[in-house]
């Protein structure tokens, strides 16, 4: 059964034996005068809410000496007017409190504060946002404007007439001797200046006698919430951040994730999925099992569970091959499970080649400076070129920033895991197959589709290349052919005039280029000869049927290589024939290192920065390996190097067959084009560099 990620509701629960921390705390709330503002600090999902319920759990539930607020500001998520925010909060306090004691014998205050609010409210809440509002203060001054002396007489005199309130309450009803626990709970979870605005408002107006709250935050968020709302203040400026932050609140409380005890969780979490067949590899596994989970979830809960629920997805889909494998297998998935959820890219890469040993720094097309200073080199251990290739990944990634370390540990595992299983390598083609279902970033071959029309103008570069690959096969040999990628069908048709007697189905995921070459393949009368459709390539399911798998110019688009690669080996019947052409390491790099200068050149670097590059440009050995491993043989790689010369219009070609792949990282249609004539224009103005370098590949069944 799937594990919900629903918080813990009191100290019985505690599973990350986080209750000597609690009382420790609530001791502390015991003993300090009030009013008292304090925070549990923590990432979003490190289980800030949990511990919060245990908090009211000690102190709240039997003791009367304390009573509960729960407030959620995911309520305000959608509202974007902030004194709309500003009077609801308020009213959501007092209306909680009012509830709680419908029956104290202090109506007429009661109604004489109800009253003033409804009269004020406006008054107050234009008051508050003039001392938070936006953009009025900078560093110290915005400090001293929220939380000096010379605040709103308005707003003064509301909280005096709340917290004699309070205190006539407390004194009067017997229902709480010591302080009303107001919990903010959700504060990550709405925009980070919409957080500052409500923790301000609580700070002005609440800070009153018998009041405790404890607010669940980031720090983080209240660093971006200050640089949001006040644009003289950096969130990088962490002087003013930090007393900002002590201003707001009296006691920060981080949660010690470092320290959660994840282990009985975790095993009895697997345990109840059967991921491994016998008690006795539960035991002997169990120190790599939480080594790997620590590495790629920081012991954040909600990640770990859905770590957990992935895996408990996996094992279901995967039963037959579990329960027949050893334990070294069940560890091999757990890992590349986590790391496809921790270190997406990294995974991606392992996906094109799990050899991580062979990784070359050309892979790394998105990435100017490739150098390292000798300190980082000596510091952390980068004596080969794999660890340079991982240490310019993780601090060109703000996904894997600082955690070179960990992944590089993660890689190590792997391969020691890898040199257990026997048939590693197609295991992991099936590992692969079943994750790519689990995998945000794999499906269809592209982030976006190829325009047809526009690609039947400018497809003569791929034209030529195709023609290439016809000459090196000898079509007469094949009777029922696939075409991957087929685009336009022009290749297609070119491919049948060598032998009008094969049968042909030709797919592409883009349905406007299936159109074309539909309308193509009646003009020429070949309708009955080849069938044209629209798929994903990763959606192919055929087994044993074709003579020939005819791919141009089209498999370097598909990231999940080894799957596709096992994809085709399967549809092939025995003896059956590959022939694919497709870039190889380092094709076009000057092209792409002129639009790189074109988007910084326009200020739009910023949108690239997690970017990974989604193209397989293998070298020779990488493709040669990975087809070996795949079981295909008689293999033949033609690595062809030019320097673009040869190739007409190659400008104009790649900025509608590559340049769109930048496309889905830019926010609107106007800065694309921008883009477009950035690229035109250094082409026009610099010498550049066009070269290229093909794959042709030939094997057997």
């Amino acid at each position: 059964m799937e594990k919900r990620d629903i918080p813990i509701k009191s100290i019985v629960e505690d599973q990350f034996r986080l209750s000597h921390y609690v009382s420790g705390l609530c001791e502390f709330l015991r003993q300090t005068d009030k009013p008292v503002t304090i925070s549990i600090q923590g990432e979003w999902g490190s289980g800030k809410t949990s511990f919060m319920n245990m908090i009211e759990d000690e102190l709240c539930r039997g003791t009367g000496k304390y009573s509960s607020i729960w407030i959620n500001t995911w309520d305000f998520f959608l509202e974007g007017n902030y004194d709309v925010v500003v009077n609801r909060l308020v009213g959501m306090i007092i209306s909680k409190i009012e509830a709680k004691f419908r029956d104290v014998r202090c109506k007429r205050t009661k109604e004489e504060l109800i009253k003033d609010f409804k009269n004020y409210s406006k008054k107050f809440s234009k008051a508050v946002l003039s001392i938070t509002g936006l953009g009025s203060s900078s560093g110290e001054a915005l400090i001293d404007d929220l939380f000096g002396d010379d605040i709103s007489l308005s707003i003064r005199d509301l909280r005096d007439k709340f917290e004699k309130f309070i205190t006539q309450i407390v004194e009067e009803s017997g229902a709480t001797t010591e302080a009303f626990i107001i919990f903010v709970d959700d504060l990550d979870r709405i925009q980070p200046k919409m957080a500052i605005t409500i923790l301000e408002a609580l700070k002005i107006l609440f800070d009153i006698k018998h009041c405790i709250f404890v607010i669940a935050i980031d720090y983080e968020v209240v660093a971006s919430g200050v640089e949001q709302k006040y644009g003289g203040v950096k969130g990088t400026d962490r002087d003013i951040c930090r007393a900002y932050f002590d201003k707001l609140i009296q006691v920060p409380f981080v949660l010690p994730t470092a320290r959660y005890e994840i282990a009985e969780m975790v095993m009895q979490r697997l345990r109840e999925i059967r991921f491994m067949n016998t008690e006795y590899d539960y035991r002997v596994h169990r120190d790599d099992i939480l080594n790997i989970i620590r590495l790629t979830t920081n012991n954040n809960p909600r990640t770990i569970k859905r770590l957990l629920n992935m895996i408990h997805l996996t094992t279901i889909m995967d039963r037959e091959r579990i329960d027949n494998t050893s334990a070294y297998y069940q560890l091999l998935e757990l890992l590349l499970v986590a790391m496809q959820l921790a270190y997406p890219s990294v995974y991606q890469l392992m996906q094109s080649n799990e050899d991580f040993t062979s990784w070359k720094k050309n892979i790394l097309v998105n990435v100017d400076d490739t150098s390292i200073s000798e300190h980082i080199r000596e510091g952390l251990d980068i004596d080969c070129e794999w660890k340079e290739v991982l240490y310019l990944m993780t601090v060109s990634d703000p996904l894997l920033r600082s955690n070179y370390t960990k992944i590089q540990q993660l890689l190590e595992i792997f391969q020691k895991l890898m040199r257990s299983c026997e048939g590693s390598s197609e295991y992991l083609s099936s590992i692969f197959g079943v994750l790519s279902m689990t995998d945000v970033t794999s499906g269809s071959m592209l982030p976006f589709l190829y325009d047809g029309q526009d690609y039947d103008r400018s497809s003569q570069t791929q034209f030529r290349q195709g023609n290439r690959l016809i000459e090196a096969i000898e079509p007469d040999r094949y009777t029922y052919v696939l075409d991957v990628g087929c685009g336009n069908g022009k290749t297609t048709f070119e491919l049948l005039k060598r032998n009008p007697a094969m049968r042909i189905d030709a797919f592409d995921i883009s349905e406007t280029q299936i159109e074309v070459a539909r309308k193509n393949c009646e003009e020429k009368g070949l309708s009955d000869r080849i069938d044209f459709f629209v798929m994903d390539a990763l959606e192919l399911d055929e087994k044993n049927k074709y003579d020939l798998v005819f791919s141009n110019a089209t498999l370097h688009w598909i990231t999940n290589s080894r799957r596709m690669y096992t994809l085709l080996y399967n549809a092939l019947k025995p003896g059956g024939r590959l022939a694919v052409h497709q870039g190889g390491h380092g094709s076009y790099e000057g092209l792409h290192r002129i639009v790189r200068k074109a988007y910084r050149n326009l200020g739009f670097e910023k949108y690239f920065r997690d970017w990974t590059f989604p193209v397989f440009y293998p070298t020779e050995s990488e493709i040669e390996k990975l087809l070996a491993d795949i079981g295909f043989r008689n293999i033949r790689i033609d690595s062809v190097k030019t320097d673009g010369s040869e190739l007409e219009h190659l400008v104009e070609n790649f900025e509608k067959a590559s340049l769109i792949f930048y496309r889905p990282m830019l926010k609107s249609d106007e800065e694309y084009k921008a883009l477009v004539r950035e690229y035109y224009r250094l082409c026009s103005a610099e010498e550049v560099d066009k070269s290229t370098h093909r794959l042709y590949i030939f094997a057997d069944k």
